[in-house]
């Protein structure tokens, strides 16, 4: 049985990055395309993983960062979509953060020539692509997300559904400023 884990547009495709194969943690990745109707292998990741974080960068690179089954913690796989016969290029991020390797959920997106932000299952994190340093900007807990949340991207803002009970909050992060503001929703 295989189970995907991440799956992301990419271009006209849509790849599915590591997931679970009769039980582990995999390393297979394939692509979707959307114009011819098929699915095709492409390079695996150098390690097997799953609950990765992965996002776009410069409309040319996959980042898939961290997952369970990493060897090195908080690894970094870049797929380069303009030269995909170089596979995936491994990178150890420079400072770690303890906890991205474990069952850690999350999010990514570019949010500058050199930064992607990543909200994952306990922290809101910064990984510089330029320095290769991922720094926690904040903590998330599980009271702020209830049980489990998607965020939402746009322009400079992230926004994210956040449960503190018995009221029910907008949570809005400026990527730009680098505050959390909280609006709570009228039931």
């Amino acid at each position: 049985m295989c189970i995907r884990d991440r799956v992301m547009l990419y271009g006209w495709y849509l790849f599915s990055l590591g997931g679970f194969i009769d039980g582990r943690d995999s390393n297979y990745c394939e692509a979707y395309s959307v114009d011819k109707n098929k699915w095709m292998t492409v390079s695996s990741l150098n390690e097997h993983k799953a609950y990765v974080i992965a996002c776009t960068f410069q409309n040319q690179y996959i980042y898939c960062i961290g997952g369970r089954g990493c060897t090195v913690n908080a690894s970094v796989e870049i797929y380069d979509g303009l030269f995909p016969e170089n596979g995936w290029v491994p990178k150890k991020i420079v400072s770690q953060i303890e906890g991205l390797t474990k069952n850690n959920y999350g999010e990514a997106i570019q949010s500058s020539n050199d930064e992607i932000i990543i909200l994952s299952k306990n922290s809101l994190l910064e990984y510089n692509v330029v320095t290769n340093k991922l720094v926690k900007r904040r903590d998330v807990t599980a009271e702020d997300l209830g049980l489990e949340i998607v965020p939402v991207f746009y322009n400079s803002w992230i926004y994210q559904i956040a449960k503190r009970s018995p009221k029910a909050y907008i949570e809005v992060y400026s990527v730009i400023h680098k505050n959390t503001s909280a609006i709570e929703i009228n039931q």
